[in-house]
């Protein structure tokens, strides 16, 4: 199930995948693209994985926390898009804080709002410093079960780990 979700002042499309089984960071990537190309048909599968593993040889994608987030401007999608992963087992992303990553949250913005999308990606990576969001996403069998984690206006910052 897909559901719209509003990330400062963004509407994103989001979907959940859960115990996706890889066995790399690369292998994670090419299960969430050809998930992403399954619902969005105009995306190739593997020019998304480029275009993705391009942006990630700029600089690790990982928030830390065991979290990693593949993101990219697309000109071939009409709306914004985040697909949520939870991962089977860990794998190294080469993050910072050395923590493997079992959960990705890949972004897609198309190239019409470009700002705006870098805001949502920012008030995201920002979120995600909250040890509940962090679990609601972890947690989340569906997409609604993550719609009110990003609520910035209803969230109590004390519980930033």
């Amino acid at each position: 199930m897909v559901i719209d979700m509003k990330i400062a002042g963004l509407f994103f499309e989001v979907d959940v995948t859960r115990d996706l089984r890889s066995t790399s960071k690369r292998a994670a990537f090419v299960r969430v693209t050809e998930r992403i190309s399954q619902i969005h048909s105009r995306l190739n599968p593997d020019e998304l994985l480029d275009e993705l593993w391009e942006r990630e040889k700029l600089g690790v994608t990982a928030l830390g926390f065991g979290i990693g987030c593949p993101h990219s401007i697309s000109d071939k999608i009409s709306y914004p898009f985040m697909n949520i992963t939870q991962l089977a087992r860990p794998v190294d992303y080469g993050a910072q804080d050395a923590v493997p990553v079992d959960l990705l949250v890949c972004l897609l913005g198309p190239a019409r709002c470009v700002p705006q999308f870098r805001i949502a990606l920012s008030t995201l990576c920002l979120r995600m410093r909250d040890a509940r969001v962090r679990a609601a996403f972890r947690h989340a069998q569906l997409a609604i079960d993550v719609h009110g984690a990003l609520d910035v206006n209803a969230s109590h910052r004390r519980n930033i780990a």
